[in-house]
């Protein structure tokens, strides 16, 4: 037969919240009896499974974080090789001022 603990201190044990001394009962109760033992694991085991959903949307919410930041990379990736395009761009759209100015002003007919 299970003896007597008190339910919060099993609730708390599941929730891992329990105190020094709180957790010496607790394993003293355990140590009464393997039905204690059979009771308090068989009680985690549904504990956990309520927990399922609760903790499978974590997971789902950490699988998200990696995939929203994924994109975010390849944004930031192509917003790179775009302002690489631009700066070349510029760097032609200078050469080929310098070459028209040289061009008008240096090559002008003579009067």
């Amino acid at each position: 037969m299970i003896s007597d603990i008190e339910n919060s201190l099993l609730v708390k044990y599941l929730k891992n919240e329990l105190s020094e001394e709180e957790s010496q009962k607790v394993i003293g109760w355990l140590e009464q009896n393997k039905e204690n033992q059979e009771f308090l694991f068989g009680l985690k085991d549904l504990y956990m499974l309520g927990r399922w959903e609760e903790l499978s949307r974590r997971a789902d919410t950490a699988h998200g974080w990696e995939k929203l930041s994924g994109t975010i990379r390849k944004q930031h990736q192509s917003k790179n090789v775009f302002s690489s395009y631009l700066k070349y761009a510029a760097i032609l759209i200078v050469f080929f001022s310098m070459g028209y100015g040289y061009k008008t002003y240096f090559h002008q007919p003579h009067q």
